[in-house]
């Protein structure tokens, strides 16, 4: 009946679809390192874009402290680029959209 109005709550339900996935990509999304594979001594997680666990094993607490800051914070930084890899990828896989407002 009223074009324009249909036209708006399309617009509405198509902007609530594309926050309900950025939403979802972010809380998903997770980043995960380790600065050995095999045997790590420094492990990180990132979940929401925010640190969720940090292991350090004992030996790490043996170097330099300027030793072990650096390998820290290599671990956390790769951490946070694991995640948000992850996020972009996710974010991606975007829903379509639908209808679009053209202004006339």
């Amino acid at each position: 009946m009223y074009q324009e109005l249909d036209e708006i709550r399309a617009c509405i339900a198509a902007l609530e679809q594309i926050e309900a996935h950025n939403t979802a990509a972010f809380n998903d999304a997770i980043g995960i390192y380790a600065n050995d594979p095999v045997a790590p001594t420094v492990m990180a997680l990132v979940w929401r874009g925010r640190l969720g666990d940090l292991k350090i094993a004992d030996s790490v607490c043996q170097l330099a402290p300027a030793d072990a800051a650096a390998l820290i914070n290599a671990v956390l930084i790769n951490a946070f680029n694991v995640w948000h890899q992850d996020y972009a990828r996710r974010l991606a896989s975007s829903p379509a959209t639908g209808p679009m407002l053209h202004a006339s």
